[in-house]
This record gives C-alpha cells, sequence and structure tokens, in this order.
C-alpha cells in the first residue's frame, strides 16, 4: 500500500474527525468508522483524540498542531485575568476572563494563540483580529481588545457569550423559531459579506444562541478579504467536512459561494426530516455541490425564505402548474370555498398569482438588497479602495459584487417607482466606475455598456421628472460610450439628441447635467470636424457650469475648456489654442491641490499637460514642450506605480511618452526621440496582440506607427517610414470595416498617410 501524502492524511483525518465529534463517547463508532482507513490516519486521529484537544469554539487545525505540548496559559493580559478553559483547538486556546481593574464588571472570552505557532499561524491570527475590529453587528461577537500577552503570545478579548451550539439550541424550538433564529444568522453573514469579509467555517459550534434567543457568529480565524491573495490563506486550509463546499473540502481559500453552501447545510441541521418540502428544498439548492446551482448571494436565499413564509412558489422548487396552484389556494383558501370557484381558480393560478402580492414581496426584497449592500459597495466601500493604491484587482472585486445585487433589483420588472429608481442609480454607478469618464474607472468599457443600458430599460416606463433625469444622465453615458469607447458616431449623436429632449422637457434639469451634454456634444462635434460648434458648445458648457470646487465640477470645467483647445487646434490655428489650453490646467491643478490624495485628478492633470505640451511644437515652441511633458509624464507614471494593474493608467503614459518622443527629435535629440516612439509602438502592438478584441487598443496600435511613420518621414527616412504608414493604414482598414473610422479619422490621419506613401514609398 501506498502511502498518502501528508496533506491527504490531513484532509481525511479532518473529515473523519468532524463525524467522531458527533459520536464523542462511543467506541464502537469510532472502530467502525476508522476500519479500513490508512494506518497513518488512524495513527494521526489517535494521537490527536488522546491529547483532548479538539473543541467547538476553535476548530481551525493546522497540520501538525498538535504535535507538541503548549506553554501555560499567563494569569492575565491586560485589565483581565484568566479564569477557567472554555475550549481548545488546533490554533489556539480559549479562556473565560474576568475584568478586575476595579473600573466595572465585565465576563470575556479570550483567546490566545499556541505559543509553538506563533510564527506558523499568527498572521492568521491578526487576520482575525483585524476583520473583526471592522465589524460591528448585533449578531457578530464583538472584538473587545488585542494584542499580545507577557510572554508574547497574540490574544484576542471578545464578547463572551454564554450560549448553546446553533443546532442544540433549535432543538427544543418550534419550526418557525428556528427558521427566526437562523435569519440572525443570515445577517450576520450578509454583513460580512458587504464588507466583502467570508467567513470561511460556519457550523453549529461556531453560531451560539443565548437564553433570549440572540444568535452570535463566532471565529473568523480562516475568514478573509474575498479579494485577498489566495496563497496568504492557504495556512489556515483545514475545514469542517459537513459543511465544507466542495471548494474548500480542494484547498481553496473562503467565498461567498463556499458560505452559502455551509448556510445550506445549516439549515437541513435544523430542520426534522420529513417537514417542510420548501425548505428542505431551499437548503438543497444553497448546499448544491455545483456552485452555479447555488444560490449566487445571501439575500438571494433570504428572498426564498421570504417567499416560504408568505406562501408563495420558491425559486429552489421547479415551477410546475400544480406547484404554482397550489401555494395560491393555501393563500386564499378562505375566499375559495365554493366548489366551482376554487376549480377556476386554480387553472388560473396555474397561469399566474395575484400581481400585487408578487409584486410586493419581490420589489421588497430586491429593493432592501440593493439600498443595502450595493449602496455600500459602490459608493462608501469603492470609494475608500479608489484611494489607496494598488487596489484595481480589489475594486473589481467589489463591482462583481454589487452586480449580483443591482441584477436581481433591475430584473424583477417591478411597477414600484422608487425599486426601478434605486436600481437605475446603482446600474449607472456600476458604470461609470466600470467605464466612465469622471471616476477612477477600471477600464471595462463592455460592462459599463451593459449596465447603462440596463439602466435606461429599467427607467424607459417611468414619467416622473426624477426617473426622467436620470435617464437623460443613462442616455449622456450611453454617448460617452459610443464616441469615445466604441467610436460610434451615429449612435452617439442619437443618445444625445434623446438626453436633450429629456432635459428640454423637465424645467429642473441642474446645470451639472446641462453641462455635462454640452460637453460631450462638444467632444463629438469636434469628432465630426464641426469645429465652430465645439467651441460654441464648449464656452456654453463653461458658462453655466457650478462655480463650486468639487472633484466633479473642477474636472468638467477642465474638460470644456480643452475640448474648446482641441478644436482651435484642429482648426489648424495651434498657437490660438495654447491659451486655452493653459485655462484648462488651471482647475485641474486646483483639484489636485484640494483632493492630493486623488489619483484620478493626477491622470487628469497629467493628460492636460500632454494637451498642452504636445500643441507647443507645432506653434513653433518645441524647447517649451520638454518641460510641460515631463511633468506630464511624471503624473502619469504616478498613475501607474499607484496601481499597476490600472492598464488605462498606462495607456496614458504611453501617450505621454510619445508625446515626449515627438518633442525631442523636435528639439534635435534625434536617437533618444526615435528610440522613444519605437518602444511606445511596440508595447501598443503587445497589447493589442493580447486584447485583439479592445478596439480602442488597435487604434492606440495605428495611432503609434502612424505617428513614428511621419517623424521617419519628417527626417526622410522613408525605408523605415513606408513600412509603418502602411501599417498604419492596415490596422484602420480594420477599423473602417467595423464602421468606426470618424471623419477626422479620414481627414488628419489616412489622407495624409496615402498621400505620402504615394509620393514616396514604392
Amino acid at each position: 500500500m501506498t502511502d498518502p501524502a501528508p496533506t491527504e492524511i490531513e484532509r481525511r483525518v479532518l473529515a473523519l474527525l468532524d463525524v467522531l465529534s458527533e459520536h464523542p463517547d462511543d467506541p464502537a463508532a469510532r472502530a467502525d468508522l476508522l476500519a479500513g482507513e490508512h494506518p497513518l490516519v488512524v495513527a494521526r486521529i489517535e494521537k490527536i483524540l488522546s491529547s483532548h484537544l479538539s473543541a467547538p469554539s476553535l476548530p481551525t487545525q493546522l497540520p501538525g498542531s498538535h504535535d507538541r505540548i503548549d506553554l501555560a496559559p499567563p494569569e492575565r493580559f491586560g485589565a483581565f485575568r484568566l479564569v477557567a478553559p472554555i475550549g481548545r483547538g488546533g490554533m489556539g486556546e480559549v479562556w473565560r476572563g474576568e475584568r478586575d481593574d476595579g473600573l466595572f464588571t465585565q465576563t470575556v472570552a479570550i483567546k490566545l494563540i499556541q505559543a509553538h505557532l506563533q510564527v506558523r499561524a499568527g498572521e492568521a491570527f491578526e487576520s482575525e483580529r483585524r476583520i473583526l475590529a471592522g465589524l460591528e453587528h448585533p449578531n457578530i461577537a464583538r472584538l473587545i481588545d488585542g494584542g499580545t500577552t507577557v510572554d508574547g503570545r497574540a490574544c484576542l478579548v471578545m464578547e463572551f457569550v454564554d450560549g448553546a451550539p446553533f443546532d442544540v439550541a433549535c432543538a427544543p424550538l418550534p419550526v418557525a423559531a428556528r427558521i427566526t433564529a437562523f435569519r440572525q444568522v443570515l445577517a450576520a453573514v450578509q454583513y460580512a459579506h458587504g464588507r466583502l469579509i467570508a467567513h470561511g467555517d460556519l457550523k453549529p459550534g461556531n453560531i451560539l444562541m443565548d437564553r433570549d434567543g440572540r444568535v452570535r457568529l463566532l471565529d473568523f480565524g480562516i475568514a478573509r478579504l474575498i479579494t485577498d491573495d489566495a496563497e496568504a490563506f492557504r495556512l489556515t486550509g483545514a475545514v469542517t467536512s459537513s459543511f465544507a463546499s466542495p471548494a474548500r473540502l480542494a484547498g481553496e481559500p473562503p467565498s461567498i459561494p463556499d458560505d452559502v453552501f455551509a448556510l445550506g447545510r445549516l439549515l437541513a441541521a435544523i430542520l426534522d426530516e420529513g417537514g417542510d418540502r420548501d425548505l428542505a428544498a431551499i437548503a438543497a439548492r444553497a448546499s448544491a455541490d455545483d456552485e452555479q446551482q447555488r444560490y449566487a448571494t445571501v439575500p438571494e436565499l433570504l428572498a426564498d425564505l421570504d417567499r416560504q413564509e408568505r406562501g408563495f412558489p420558491v425559486k429552489a422548487v421547479a415551477r410546475t402548474r400544480r406547484y404554482v396552484a397550489g401555494k395560491f389556494v393555501r393563500r386564499n383558501w378562505r375566499g375559495l370555498i365554493g366548489g366551482s370557484a376554487l376549480l377556476a381558480t386554480i387553472g388560473y393560478a396555474g397561469i399566474t398569482y395575484t400581481q400585487v402580492q408578487r409584486e410586493h414581496a419581490e420589489a421588497s426584497a430586491r429593493f432592501d438588497d440593493a439600498r443595502g449592500t450595493a449602496r455600500y459597495l459602490l459608493f462608501t466601500l469603492y470609494d475608500e479602495l479608489a484611494a489607496r493604491p494598488d487596489t484595481l484587482r480589489l475594486r473589481r472585486e467589489v463591482a462583481a459584487t454589487a452586480q449580483h445585487y443591482l441584477d436581481r433589483l433591475a430584473q424583477g420588472n417591478s411597477q414600484v417607482p422608487e425599486v426601478r429608481i434605486e436600481a437605475a442609480q446603482g446600474l449607472l454607478r456600476l458604470a461609470d466606475v466600470e467605464g466612465g469618464p469622471l471616476f477612477a474607472n477600471m477600464g471595462q468599457p463592455a460592462a459599463a455598456r451593459a449596465n447603462i443600458d440596463a439602466a435606461i430599460a429599467v427607467l424607459r416606463p417611468l414619467q416622473s421628472k426624477e426617473g426622467q433625469l436620470m435617464a437623460a444622465r443613462a442616455w449622456l453615458a450611453s454617448a460617452y460610450l459610443a464616441e469615445m469607447v466604441e467610436d460610434s458616431e451615429a449612435r452617439a449623436l442619437h443618445d444625445l439628441a434623446t438626453a436633450k429632449a429629456l432635459i428640454d422637457a423637465n424645467g429642473h434639469a441642474s446645470a451639472e447635467l446641462r453641462g455635462d451634454y454640452l460637453v460631450l456634444l462638444s467632444m463629438v462635434d469636434q469628432w465630426r470636424r464641426h469645429y465652430a460648434d465645439a467651441i460654441r458648445e464648449s464656452d456654453q458648457a463653461i458658462k453655466i457650469l457650478p462655480e463650486d470646487d468639487t472633484l466633479r465640477t473642477l474636472t468638467l470645467r477642465s474638460k470644456a475648456l480643452e475640448l474648446k483647445g482641441d478644436a482651435i487646434y484642429y482648426s489648424h490655428h495651434e498657437a490660438a489654442s495654447l491659451p486655452v489650453y493653459r485655462a484648462a490646467v488651471v482647475p485641474i491643478e486646483r483639484a489636485v491641490a484640494l483632493y492630493p490624495g486623488n489619483m484620478f485628478a493626477h491622470r487628469r492633470l497629467g493628460h492636460i499637460l500632454w494637451s498642452l505640451g504636445s500643441s507647443l511644437p507645432d506653434a513653433g515652441d518645441p524647447k517649451a514642450a520638454l518641460p510641460i511633458l515631463a511633468r506630464s509624464v511624471d503624473e502619469m507614471r504616478k498613475a501607474v506605480a499607484f496601481d499597476p494593474d490600472d492598464d488605462d493608467a498606462r495607456r496614458g503614459l504611453d501617450i505621454s511618452l510619445e508625446a515626449q518622443g515627438n518633442a525631442l527629435i523636435a528639439n534635435g535629440f534625434l536617437p533618444e526621440g526615435f528610440a522613444l516612439l519605437a518602444t511606445v509602438m511596440d508595447e501598443r502592438k503587445a497589447i493589442w496582440l493580447a486584447r485583439p478584441h479592445e478596439e480602442r487598443r488597435l487604434r492606440d496600435y495605428a495611432v503609434g506607427a502612424e505617428g513614428l511613420g511621419n517623424q521617419q518621414g519628417n527626417h526622410q527616412r522613408y525605408a523605415q517610414a513606408c513600412p509603418n504608414w502602411r501599417q498604419a493604414l492596415s490596422l484602420f482598414a480594420i477599423i473602417d470595416k467595423a464602421g468606426h473610422l470618424s471623419a477626422q479619422d479620414r481627414a488628419n490621419d489616412i489622407a495624409p498617410m496615402q498621400k505620402v506613401i504615394a509620393e514616396h514609398c514604392r
């Protein structure tokens, strides 16, 4: 017989210990269970059981954690005296403590890490302390203090819960009371998930219920931030098998689907065999082995419990006509006593059931989900993360989690206006953070498009002023994506016209909303080469924008001035564009001064400095361009350093570097300039090849090849320039085939290249 690997031994041991914990004093059951097991597994279990170290209060086991006898605990920690042991587990032990500093009486639970695991498990223990410090919920055991004991052991002081394990406490209760208690567990877990924390070891021993029926969730020892590095949590990979999902048993770190699985097992554990069919189905769906078959989130599970409680069909049961009709009859039996009425109603109920009641139940559940968790994720947590470096991956996870809640809200076809408006607000905010122009967006334009379209669909039936103004904002967001990302001029013009009709029909449109419209219209007109219109629209936007120092207003004001400068520049009045570009720098410099930690402000500053610096050589002052473009590159490098995963920041840096290369050439630094341009073009090519479906990456590569070819041609290096021009034209042809070439592309890029190729390339 081949000996199993140590990790397989530990995994099998943990699975068997979980079953053995249900028969603690039954030698016959132990013998039957261990019959046929590998001798190394049996020896390991006997060693653990003989050391009396298993206890429900500290379930997390570490491989090899029972191989040493721990030191005696200290007599006290801070104001607390250790009185008596409560339990002990693989990572440490828990003591009942009493406050004895004379200030007041307080009983606490003191959790100590085993001394010999200080290095090995200290990180996980400190992670638990960090997680608990951010959790304040009536159904989560409260962290009171923490630190290091006099002998150097990590220590947590927590709320003492005088209660029984959840399944034991539920056993004597009627089913309705058990479900009420289970809802407390759901509330605690949903609260943690809303803060992006997965527990990872939900089971009866980690959930205590006191004599008053109040539930407390314990032991976040293997919990983790959902978006943290998974490898950091492999250390605590042991789990309790009967409540662990297949992914957790396979060693994956904790996640929301894993907690949903455990909640399903927990619900099944407190239900009577052969009891309510719907409750059993809900438990089974939550604990499905296939993650795709489970409820995606706790609110989805909770919504099905709400349906069960109100007597509506639950999603966990196949929606047959007989099932739906039966539910309808049980809800309305008092009014259906007449036999013919009953038969007629059963037939009707097979097709539909009371719309008003269903609307109320569905809308209430979705409304609470979105306004609570999604709002916290998208407005509070996202902004906090955006202000921290290296969080793009984290922000994407936040957005993906919020998407679950918003999809439920948006897909319910509710006729309640407040629900539709709440859904649209969330969807538009999510679109902004995915690909909006005035936020630290994540470079996900396709996802932004889907959410904008969903918001428009949700808002379309509303006739209220609030609904129509929000719809106008949605159409403006759609126009921005169409113009700047999708290169669809026709769609942008349609969306702008739709937004304008909604704005004009409502006298309560804000100056900011009207300013948004004018800025976007100026952008589209500039791309259409309607430069006089673009200048006029920019001036109108500047005139009506509010006089305040919010980041949004400062950004809009700078953008309006920049667009005006662009329109003047492309009208071949390069020198006249310079004072306008300089004016555009002013509000963004103020934004950087007022919001120094906001990296979006730094990126906007880098961009407008690029507009100014890249115009100076054409205006006859190439020397002045060098320090301005160097500053632009510095600002963009800050953005890249802030979050190396941010592709949009890298794109901005490439644009600034390209302008710097052109300025170097204009000032006579030919080798340095050409080398920089070639580097930028190669990087753009690599990015496009890695993401061939993203058209703006293709456009970047085309513009880079064209720019390098133009500079080479300007210095009669036609042998090098001609291949780059031809490459650029072939790339623009791909864009043209997709129908996304603008009039500006044809006039300013394609026509000049075709001319020089005809003149200088064989």
